[in-house]
């Protein structure tokens, strides 16, 4: 009986705790080059992960961030990693050769 209500205790019903194995709590996925082709090129984090893009080489004048895919932010560096939030897009711009942008899935 419950001293503040006067009623019965009903016992509370827990989930049981989930143990993760090490590499099922650092899944990311595997490395991926994402070809740059068009210039400004724009790619979009649709993975369901955050991301880390890492870009190096080529000629490159910006590398931007946008959430809303209309106002982007020049990162203020021409080369990188970049932790790269669901749904943000990246633009990347570039005279000549283009850089190699590499993707891991977090």
């Amino acid at each position: 009986m419950s001293l503040f209500t006067g009623k019965e205790d009903r016992a509370v019903e827990t989930a049981p705790a989930m143990m993760l194995s090490q590499e099922e709590m650092f899944v990311g996925g595997d490395r991926q080059i994402i070809p740059v082709s068009s210039n400004p090129f724009t790619w979009q984090n649709m993975t369901g992960k955050l991301c880390l893009a890492v870009i190096s080489g080529g000629v490159v004048n910006t590398i931007s961030i946008s959430r809303d895919g209309t106002n982007f932010d020049a990162l203020g560096l021409l080369s990188g990693c970049y932790v790269i939030g669901l749904n943000d897009r990246v633009r990347i711009t570039y005279t000549l050769t283009p850089p190699t942008f590499t993707l891991y899935p977090l």
